[in-house]
């Protein structure tokens, strides 16, 4: 799997960026740990923080008092992406999840500007607003891919230990794609192969907790023949 170039020069750090997104005022002291710990770890990187107009007028004021401490901070309103109709969400803080695909949408120029941005970012990697930063986090940013039109994530965990009645019947330790997986040997581990039916599933499951990708994305997106059908 190819990796950065190591012989090239670093990337500029205005061509890479954090999102974001927060829709609901009990984020808020989540996102400020976020942005905090990002800071305190010393990231290059912008933060685009997208909120939608169902967030509080107070919370709104409060993002962008949010940039005059952290001045890498950008404040970036997003129409909401509603539910198809007729789907319900298991629980109702996921009614607005779908808006974080706004992530894959490039940003017009003139947002750019009202951003205070003076390049589209070529890569962003998506943070969860509960997130806390242990250390240093670019490195995301280099994760070797097959190509730039991939998406780099962490499966998502379908061990379902507490036993949440909600989740689907095949989410168990024995079908969770991280039950093989160790450290550090799962770095350089080939893709893993699922081997019944419910591994099918679980093993496509990506965690959106924690996502990167390359602006190739949304051109793969405009040009696919294969996603048509999902217009």
């Amino acid at each position: 799997m190819p990796g950065p170039d190591l012989d090239a020069p670093p990337a500029p750090p205005s061509s890479r960026s954090w999102m974001t997104l927060i829709t609901r005022a009990s984020y808020l002291p989540g996102l400020v740990l976020l942005i905090d710990s990002l800071y305190k770890h010393d990231s290059k990187h912008v933060m685009i923080i997208q909120y939608t107009n169902d967030l509080q007028p107070e919370c709104v004021k409060c993002l962008h008092l949010l940039r005059e401490i952290y001045p890498l901070c950008r404040p970036m309103r997003v129409d909401p992406i509603p539910l198809p109709m007729g789907s319900r969400p298991v629980a109702s803080r996921f009614s607005e999840t779908l808006t974080k695909l706004r992530t894959f949408q490039p940003i017009e120029d003139d947002s750019l500007a009202a951003l205070g941005l003076e390049q589209r970012p070529q890569q962003i990697a998506f943070l969860d607003a509960d997130i806390l930063i242990l250390r240093n986090p670019d490195d995301i940013f280099d994760i070797p891919r097959p190509a730039s039109n991939w998406i780099a994530a962490h499966h998502a965990c379908a061990c379902n230990i507490d036993g949440d009645p909600l989740a689907p019947p095949e989410f168990c330790a024995e079908n969770c794609p991280c039950t093989p997986l160790q450290h550090p040997t799962a770095l350089e581990s080939p893709v893993l192969i699922p081997t019944n039916e419910a591994q099918k599933k679980t093993y496509r499951l990506l965690n959106s907790g924690v996502f990167d990708l390359w602006d190739r994305v949304e051109h793969f997106r405009e040009t696919s023949p294969r996603l048509v059908k999902y217009r």
